[in-house]
């Protein structure tokens, strides 16, 4: 929406596009199920923030600077969290996939969410440094496309790797993980 909009009629109109799609998307939730997702409303709070700011700066840098130094803030919040031992993979993965608290404790598993943690505090750094590259030498269409793509692409090729690394960073540990129709589950 944002990309044929800014083409049609520049990047102002674009914003406004994009915010109005948000707006959309919340109103057809709530005709459909009366429900507003979470993500969606938190996104949309983003959204309104960053299209606000961007409008009354009049600039499309901000509006996609923003989401860039989120992007790098959640790379800090990843290490951060493992300096206080309190690493966010897991807790990501706990509220995606329920653990029982005995395989949570299991060195080998606390290692792994560390590890992994770091692993996406690296892939945040390295996908805000891109965009910030994007942003600051490349024309706002060419940011627009490839941002599309990057940000999903990493988000993919870190799930996939990550789940992969955990089968065999567990098999390594004589740990079998067998994926239930509910809940995984780990046998040592």
């Amino acid at each position: 929406v944002f990309l044929a909009v800014y083409r049609l009629a520049g990047v102002r109109w674009a914003i406004v596009a994009g915010f109005a799609w948000s707006v959309t998307a919340i109103v057809r939730r709530i005709r459909t199920s009366g429900e507003v997702p979470g993500l969606l409303l938190l996104s949309s709070v983003g959204l309104t923030a960053k299209s606000g700011i961007s409008l009354a700066t009049g600039s499309a840098f901000v509006y996609f600077l923003q989401p860039t130094i989120g992007t790098a803030l959640v790379g800090v919040t990843f290490a951060a969290s493992v300096a206080v031992h309190r690493p966010l993979a897991e807790r990501v993965t706990r509220d995606l996939c329920p653990l029982e608290p005995e395989v949570l404790a299991h060195p080998a598993v606390r290692r792994f969410f560390r590890r992994a943690s770091l692993v996406w505090a690296v892939v945040n750094f390295v996908n805000a440094s891109i965009a910030l590259w994007l942003l600051c030498t490349q024309p706002l269409a060419t940011v627009i496309v490839v941002r599309s793509v990057m940000g999903p692409t990493f988000l993919a090729a870190t799930v996939v790797a990550c789940v992969l690394w955990f089968r065999s960073s567990m098999a390594d540990h004589g740990i079998a993980v067998r994926w239930a129709t509910t809940d995984p589950v780990l046998v040592a």
